[in-house]
């Protein structure tokens, strides 16, 4: 007993438990946003990603048809603009959130996991599940905005990196857990006759785990929203963002790396099943490994952080993650074995800075008052640049309808050469960062939520 205590008081003194307790408003609403990060990212593991790509391929859906629904809920995206419209009627807004966020997983989860049961004809199942994903995607993106201006509450700059580090790595080891048992299950079935039934079950479960995430959600304490607009109006969402030179620059650069970041994204995974011929075991054990990346580089990432800059960090992380990409290019059936894990290892230790870094800048130069427009133009802007980069690698796989470029002596297939203009973005990306360096740092003080 008398060994137990001071391991229990050094526990409660620990950076840990100072970022995640139970005993202030903030430290209890950091609680409910990892405890919904968890869960929100198992759901995507049972629902999206590479079980997601199994369910449609079950389906006989093509990769063409693949990339279709991966860029519809983008377009729904559209409809952002007018969550502040709906949002700022409201001085509490927990439960209309909440309301939301569950008809979003019903439609988007129980909805499209039905339909083909319920339609059996090929053009009519697509035209049902397309319009299921967008609905779904539709009542989101009037919502998620919402979230993030409340939820920003809870993580002011003097603990925002310790949270983001700590979210992403508790998050990726327990859903990289469940990714490996699922990513087992999924090529154990797969051309079984069970295939469609079981990942039928994995979506019903991560329906259950969506509705624990809708309740985690409502628990936190709501703050007043602050305000220097009186009236609401639509044209707030742009006016507003595009009079803060420091935000339109950030939005700027997640615009960018969110479009060379999407480019293959519509057709890689279809591509690694199906062409490479990686088995989703594979890829799922190498994400699961992602997160004792996290663990052991995210101290050394930090103290580049701190010597540096957000920015500054994210540029270097940039930097060297090319080399990587044009790597991937070269992957193909062949050389599955040892090229693809070789080249995710590298990812993983890079992204643990990229992705620590990434997560601010939606709030780095965010202001405090009317932060709900700032974010619904976030949104807007973030996902309609997706989709521009998914269609346009989607069009480009249709163009090329199944030829080949030759490159070094190796055959590249349409999805390889998104990937190698991947790279050259990612490159001109970094030194772009580098450039507007002093324009996109903020001064001393000019943090959003700078102060418990």
């Amino acid at each position: 007993m008398v060994m137990k205590l001071p391991r229990l008081r050094n526990l409660r003194h620990s950076d840990l438990f100072v970022v995640f307790n139970w005993k202030d408003d903030r430290g209890k609403g950091r609680c409910c946003m990892l405890a919904s990060a968890i869960l929100s990212t198992l759901v995507t593991d049972l629902t999206a990603g590479t079980l997601y790509t199994a369910f449609l391929t079950v389906n006989n859906f093509s990769i063409v048809d693949a990339g279709v629904l991966t860029f519809l809920p983008l377009i729904a995206s559209c409809f952002s603009i007018f969550s502040p419209m709906i949002l700022e009627r409201f001085k509490k807004r927990r439960w209309i959130l909440a309301g939301g966020r569950l008809a979003y997983y019903v439609i988007n989860i129980l909805g499209l996991t039905l339909l083909p049961y319920l339609v059996q004809e090929q053009s009519e199942k697509m035209f049902c599940i397309g319009a299921v994903v967008f609905t779904a995607s539709l009542v989101n993106n009037l919502f998620t905005s919402g979230y993030s201006v409340w939820h920003l509450n809870f993580i002011p700059d003097s603990v925002r990196a310790r949270y983001l580090s700590y979210q992403q790595m508790i998050t990726a080891l327990l859903s990289g857990a469940a990714l490996i048992g699922s990513g087992l299950l999924a090529d154990a079935l797969r051309g079984s006759p069970n295939e469609a039934a079981v990942l039928t079950v994995l979506r019903v479960v991560g329906f259950c785990l969506a509705a624990a995430d809708v309740t985690f959600l409502a628990l936190p304490r709501e703050y007043e929203y602050p305000h220097r607009e009186s009236r609401i109006r639509l044209l707030n969402v742009f006016r507003l963002p595009f009079g803060n030179r420091k935000f339109v620059l950030t939005m700027g650069l997640i615009a960018f790396w969110t479009f060379l970041s999407n480019l293959p994204a519509s057709s890689w995974t279809y591509y690694l099943l199906n062409t490479a011929h990686t088995g989703v075991t594979m890829i799922n054990t190498l994400s699961f490994v992602y997160g004792f990346f996290l663990v052991l580089l995210t101290p050394w990432w930090q103290r580049v952080l701190k010597k540096q800059s957000w920015f500054k960090t994210f540029a270097i992380a940039a930097f060297m993650n090319v080399p990587t990409v044009f790597a991937a290019a070269f992957i193909a059936e062949g050389n599955r074995v040892w090229l693809y894990p070789l080249v995710r290892l590298c990812q993983h230790a890079l992204g643990v800075g990229l992705n620590l870094t990434w997560a601010n800048f939606p709030y780095i130069n965010t202001p405090r008052e009317d932060q709900t427009y700032y974010m619904s133009f976030y949104f807007l802007m973030a996902n309609l640049v997706a989709f521009f980069g998914q269609f346009t690698g989607t069009l480009f796989v249709k163009w090329m309808n199944g030829q080949t470029a030759q490159l070094f002596g190796a055959p590249l297939s349409a999805v390889q050469i998104l990937v190698l203009a991947q790279g050259v973005l990612n490159l001109i990306c970094a030194v772009l960062v580098l450039r507007f360096l002093p324009q996109l740092t903020p001064a001393p003080g000019e943090e959003p939520s700078s102060a418990e």
